[in-house]
Parts: structure tokens; sequence; C-alpha cells
């Protein structure tokens, strides 16, 4: 008679076994989603934290809004590059200015395509030493001329501001400054 009622049973811990799984894996899936959310918001927050720097470049380069090209380099290394340093950014800085140069107009009477960045002046973020050796490298080192392998920053801020620039007869025109911040 006592076999009849022990039918079925295993013992204390293995009627619990069918339960254990599904508890298990709502801990997992709880832990899952946790770190989801974290890592959502530490990419919001680099995010938010270079688009920040790019906009303290943008004031440090552009405080007046005119720019003639040697205030330009003067801006770059004098105060630029100092912020882009405290911020610990990468950056460039392309000036379009209204004028086109003699090069490009005369590659445009021989029917040649237009250069649009030919004799710009670029400012970047080359000799900048930063604290921490792994942040050493700059634009200049890597590849963009479209063929191999690239190495290109997986975030970064691009920004355009209209200026007012010198133009060709000492004039006053309107350019284009374009301020691109990255981290390595």
């Amino acid at each position: 008679m006592g076999l009849k009622k022990r039918r079925g049973f295993i013992g204390p811990l293995g009627d619990d076994i069918p339960s254990i799984f599904p508890i298990v894996a709502g801990v997992l899936l709880f832990i899952t989603a946790l770190m989801y959310a974290n890592d959502q918001m530490h990419e919001r927050d680099n995010y938010l934290r270079l688009k920040k720097a790019g906009l303290e470049l943008s004031y440090a380069a552009l405080d007046k809004g005119y720019v003639s090209t040697q205030a330009f380099h003067e801006k770059c290394n004098n105060s630029v590059k100092q912020v882009a340093k405290k911020n610990g950014v990468f950056f460039a800085l392309v000036l379009k200015n209204c004028e086109v140069s003699a090069i490009d107009k005369q590659r445009l009477a021989d029917g040649a395509p237009a250069n649009p960045f030919l004799g710009t002046p670029v400012c970047n973020s080359e000799g900048i030493v930063f604290d921490e050796p792994a942040q050493t490298t700059d634009i200049t080192s890597h590849n963009y001329d479209g063929y191999g392998p690239r190495s290109k920053p997986n975030d970064f801020i691009a920004l355009s501001y209209p200026v007012a620039t010198d133009c060709a007869g000492g004039t006053t025109g309107l350019g284009m400054m374009n301020i691109i911040t990255w981290y390595q």
C-alpha cells in the first residue's frame, strides 16, 4: 500500500527541478535587459559628450562670425586645439571661403571637374598629444584615398556654419565652416 502513494515522487529536489528552469530564465532575461539599457545609456552619453565638444570647438572657431584666412590659422593654433585637447577629441575644421582659386578657374576652363576644396584652409588635430598614449593618432594618419583598408572613426559629429570670409578684391562674402569631431 505504501508504494502506490509514493508513485511518481522523485525526491524533494527532483520535484522542484522543472520549476527552477523558468526562474533561471527570468533572472537571465532581467540581467540581460539591465545590461542592454546600460549600454544604450553609455552610448547616448558618449554621443552627447562628443556633440558638446563639437559645439565648444565651433564656438572657439567662430566667436565673431567673421573669419579671415590668417585669423583662421591663428584661432586653430591658439584656441581650437586647446579646446580639443581639453575635451579629448580629434577634429578637422574646413573653411570654404567665397573665392574660386585661380587654379580651379583654370581647371574649369580646361574642362576638368572643379575641386571644391582646392586651396581651402584646413585645421586639424595634428600635433596634439593627449595624456593617454592610446589616443595619439590623428586624421593625417588615416588612409582616405578610397583604396585599401580604412581606419575611420566609429562616431563623429559634423557641423556646418555660414561665416563671413574675405573674397577677391578686398570684399567680404559668404563662406562655410565645416567642423568634424570624433573619438578614436
